[in-house]
């Protein structure tokens, strides 16, 4: 899952879209968010697709990778593309859950999702390597080669592997939609 993500890569922003940004260190599912559409054109779009799950209306912003292909429901989305420069995952222990920062070192992640006039959602997949430690699922998270394929509907999901993602626990202060700064992405031991 995915339910908080950092953008401050304001200035590749610029570079790459023309598009200024300011940076948001806790950007939360209904927030106007920045993705590529399927044309790899910048729009604004909101977080979560609204859609009737057993009858009640819910507010879909992870879409589990399984149910792209099998489920009719999202047969008639379009693909897009999520800039992101890390995102926050909790971890579950016995009695509460501790969030934690993951993110490449050295460059943005773009993750898979979906969307339609009224929104967009983070496409998920089961999480593998040292991700697992924290959650069992995490975003499906693209290299710039893979874009054409994702937005084409000729991705190939068997291949997704995520390599060299680091992470740390961070203060829980994230856990706030208006804790909106720096000090969300800096390590626990280093506050």
């Amino acid at each position: 899952m995915c339910g908080r993500y950092v953008l401050i890569s304001k200035k590749k922003i610029k570079e790459l879209f023309n598009i200024i940004i300011e940076p948001n260190y806790n950007i939360a599912p209904t927030m106007k968010v920045l993705v590529l559409n399927e044309k790899l054109n910048p729009i604004f779009c909101n977080w979560g697709i609204l859609s009737k799950v057993k009858g009640k209306k819910v507010n879909i912003f992870n879409t589990r990778s399984e149910n792209i292909k099998k489920n009719f429901i999202f047969q008639n989305y379009k693909m897009c593309i999520f800039l992101v420069s890390g995102f926050f995952e909790w971890k579950k222990t016995n009695k509460s859950s501790s969030p934690f920062f993951i993110y490449f070192s050295k460059r943005m992640m773009f993750f898979a999702g979906i969307y339609n006039e009224y929104g967009c959602s983070i496409v998920t997949k089961k999480s593998h390597g040292n991700i697992l430690e924290i959650h069992h699922r995490q975003p499906i998270i693209l290299n710039s080669f893979e874009f054409e394929s994702w937005i084409n509907k000729t991705f190939d999901f068997s291949s997704i592997i995520t390599k060299n993602l680091k992470y740390y626990e961070v203060s829980k202060r994230v856990n706030l939609i208006r804790n909106n700064d720096l000090s969300n992405i800096k390590p626990l031991n280093k506050i």
